[in-house]
């Protein structure tokens, strides 16, 4: 799939938030051409952070080649980049994420991304709309909002 493509048809903005979600499909980001549509991407979307959930094992060995060029490129253009630990069973990563995401102004959005598809980037921007006061029937409507089934939301 083109990446400019890919970018527009599985990151979704969350309506009435500064949250834009990539879900469990992979971006390809581990190849060189599929950064610069990422950039353009985060540039017309006004996104000034990116948070990236990573394998556990992952993170310890330290980042791959590829995404240390992410972070770089990011960094050009004045885009914050923070990496997570996907830790179901830990609630700092969570916590650390929604304060830093506390911290967006106006328009600006922040990016949540999981760095194989396979995680669930949506438990991070729940866990924020919720520590932010939206209840649960406004976090499923505006998750069904975006075509996402009751199933995927549960998980």
């Amino acid at each position: 799939m083109d990446p400019k493509k890919a970018y527009r048809s599985h990151l979704n903005e969350i309506q009435g938030s500064n949250l834009i979600i990539g879900g469990r499909v992979p971006l390809g980001l581990d190849k060189p051409e599929n950064i610069p549509p990422l950039l353009a991407y985060v540039k017309e979307k006004n996104v000034v952070q990116v948070h990236m959930i990573f394998l556990d094992a992952i993170l310890e060995r330290g980042y791959a080649v590829h995404t240390q060029e992410i972070e770089r490129e990011l960094s050009k253009i004045g885009v914050m980049f923070v990496p997570y630990p996907k830790e179901t069973n830990n609630i700092g990563a969570y916590v650390s994420f929604s304060r830093v995401v506390e911290k967006l102004r106006g328009n600006e959005k922040a990016l949540v991304l999981c760095k194989h598809g396979k995680h669930n980037s949506a438990a991070f921007a729940m866990y924020h709309l919720f520590r932010q006061g939206k209840g649960n029937d406004w976090v499923h409507h505006a998750f069904r909002q975006m075509g996402w089934s009751e199933e995927a939301i549960a998980n």
